[in-house]
């Protein structure tokens, strides 16, 4: 059973994990705790406390990642919501008539196959939630949605949306850097005056930054993004300026939306970052650790 970026889990507890990534150890899924007592869990830090303090058994040193993650066992999975085979629920509501329009224009328009994931998938969700979708990347796709934003059929957020989105999620990211990035992004924004976040995901594309590592540890890095990447998770080749290494190749990487779309030749400030090397002298830093924090220097 292939579990992917974006599936929702139940655990027999009555938590909801969400999916991370395509890896898995065996027996294992990576996932995070999504809604736990009929709380939402919207940023990592939260989620590890939560893991730290209930769920310790889950974590799992992985050799191909280079640290501790929550994998939870299968054994304890009662319902497994598959993302990308889930359309909206029909219940004649605005959400519900909205994602299927979305989901919809994007078929039509961009030939993306797309399935709802968050609390659209499993069942939790408000009048006043946001719209998320996964979508299987294909050539052009990100094109497709630049021509959207072009013609104004996806809207990049407004000042008010922003804090509204700002005020769930901030984690790892000043005000200001956050709506820097936000501002340009197609993977996020506004239909119809509902906020939307797209994960296009292609599970290929990570076994290139899986280990095993001959070792890691946490750095502060600075760095220069030398190719940009709309897809979750983010890969980037960056240019390490400090400290010097003699990587032959340097990957930044995570599995956050807010890190997606980083413009080429920006350079980043990254405190705290899991900065991995493998035996082929291939260095990966992740962006992904709750004490992790970014800052755009140019």
């Amino acid at each position: 059973m292939q579990y992917l970026e974006g599936d929702c889990l139940q655990l027999f507890d009555g938590s909801i994990w969400v999916v991370k990534g395509s890896y898995h150890p065996p027996g294992r899924v990576i996932a995070f705790p999504r809604l736990v007592d009929g709380r939402k869990v919207k940023r990592i830090g939260e989620a590890l406390n939560i893991i730290q303090r209930y769920y310790s058994h889950f974590l799992t040193y992985v050799d191909f990642i280079g640290r501790y993650v929550p994998a939870v066992p299968k054994s304890f999975i009662k319902k497994h919501f598959r993302a990308l085979s889930t359309g909206c629920p029909e219940k004649n509501d605005d959400i519900s008539s909205l994602c299927n329009e979305l989901l919809e224009i994007l078929s039509s328009k961009c030939g993306l196959k797309c399935g709802v994931t968050g609390s659209l998938l499993y069942g939790e969700y408000t009048a006043y939630s946001d719209i998320d979708l996964v979508c299987i990347d294909r050539a052009g796709a990100y094109e497709c949605l630049r021509k959207l934003r072009k013609n104004e059929i996806l809207k990049r957020f407004s000042h008010s949306d922003f804090i509204t989105e700002f005020a769930d999620v901030s984690e790892g990211l000043s005000f200001n850097d956050h709506l820097k990035l936000i501002l340009s992004k197609v993977t996020q924004g506004v239909f119809k005056s509902r906020r939307y976040t797209l994960r296009i995901i292609n599970s290929n594309r990570e076994q290139a930054v899986l280990g095993p590592y001959s070792f890691s540890y946490y750095s502060e890095v600075i760095v220069r993004v030398t190719s940009s990447d709309y897809r979750t998770p983010s890969i980037y080749n960056v240019d390490i300026i400090k400290p010097y290494i003699t990587a032959k190749k340097v990957f930044m990487v995570s599995f956050r939306v807010r890190y997606t779309e980083i413009p080429k030749g920006t350079i980043l400030l990254v405190t705290n970052a899991l900065f991995a090397l493998r035996y082929d002298d291939v260095a990966v830093i992740s962006l992904d650790s709750p004490s992790t924090y970014v800052k755009i220097l140019t």
